[in-house]
């Protein structure tokens, strides 16, 4: 019997849910989730398979029960785990699922300044009172992971993603160009990855001065993951990329601004965080819109993002030396 996983957030959501899927199961779920995401966590061997959620299957879970063709399709599941905050979606699985199901909201509320991660992982051990954690996947994929190339890659090819899922929580185009500017200068090899979200992007930094050559437009997070996988570092602001990044192991330094940190934190030891210090809290999950003057993102400069890219290079040999 299969355990089941159903999360229609976005990637960066997933991923840092993938804590709280391991506690809940030892085995690869099916994940219920977005086509593109899905692909990805079974490429790295996260999933053994996905059900689209912009799929028919999907679109019947908010259908009034009990639906027949659900209870069809969830007869092979042995239990069901449930990212959401809608107590009708989990009515309506109940009425059509006899088994186990559990159902934790995606994330807590904004006023409760915790990892993200850890938050849920509580959750999920809270309902499952004396049952051991799971071994599940490691946090840091490793070679092993099927689907995706981990050929070495040049020691200086970097990797900048000057998008997000909202513009809100996007570092200024301008300082990504003057970075890919200095780090060029060093001697490293810039690509400015661009998704399908940000195709406006690539005139505006073509404009600012960065070279066509170095404007990877990529719509597969498959393919970016293996392009990710053989770069020496990353840099991006507060976005799924930049959590994949992480996951991967890559070392990662993330551009914050209104959304905070200490929630949203790409996992692992591989990641620098950049928020500058100020009298005001996060608002991104509080707030329509940033204000007029969000020194969050226009206090960060270009050399600050250099030093603590260098910093992590340094950390990394520094652990190598003493593994060695």
């Amino acid at each position: 019997m299969k355990t089941l996983v159903i999360h229609l957030g976005a990637l960066g959501d997933l991923l840092l849910a993938l804590p709280a899927v391991r506690r809940f199961t030892n085995q690869k779920p099916v994940f219920l989730c977005q086509s593109e995401t899905g692909r990805l966590l079974t490429a790295l061997g996260l999933a053994e398979a996905f059900l689209p959620s912009e799929g028919p299957l999907a679109a019947r879970l908010y259908a009034p029960p009990p639906d027949p063709v659900l209870s069809r399709a969830f007869i092979e599941y042995r239990n069901i785990l449930l990212f959401s905050f809608s107590r009708e979606l989990e009515q309506n699985l109940r009425a059509v699922f006899s088994g186990p199901l559990l159902r934790v909201p995606p994330r807590p509320a904004p006023e409760i300044r915790e990892p993200v991660p850890e938050w849920l992982k509580a959750r999920v051990a809270e309902a499952l009172p004396g049952k051991a954690p799971d071994a599940g996947a490691p946090d840091i994929l490793t070679a092993a992971s099927p689907g995706i190339s981990w050929r070495p890659g040049p020691e200086n090819r970097l990797i900048l993603h000057p998008g997000s899922g909202s513009p809100r929580k996007c570092w200024p185009a301008a300082r990504f160009a003057a970075l890919g500017k200095a780090l060029s200068a060093r001697g490293f090899a810039v690509s400015f990855l661009l998704g399908p979200a940000e195709t406006r992007l690539a005139g505006i930094l073509a404009g600012l001065g960065v070279p066509a050559q170095a404007l990877w437009r990529e719509d597969s997070l498959v393919r970016a993951a293996a392009t990710l996988a053989q770069a020496a570092g990353f840099i991006g602001n507060d976005s799924g990329i930049t959590h994949l990044a992480a996951f991967l192991g890559l070392p990662t330094v993330a551009v914050f601004g209104p959304s905070d940190p200490v929630r949203w934190a790409p996992p692992g030891t591989c990641a620098a965080l950049l928020r500058p210090a100020l009298e005001c809290a996060p608002c991104h999950e509080t707030a329509k819109t940033n204000c007029a003057s969000p020194r969050c993102l226009m206090d960060t400069e270009p050399e600050e993002v250099l030093h603590a890219l260098l910093t992590l290079f340094e950390k990394g040999r520094a652990r190598q030396r003493a593994s060695v």
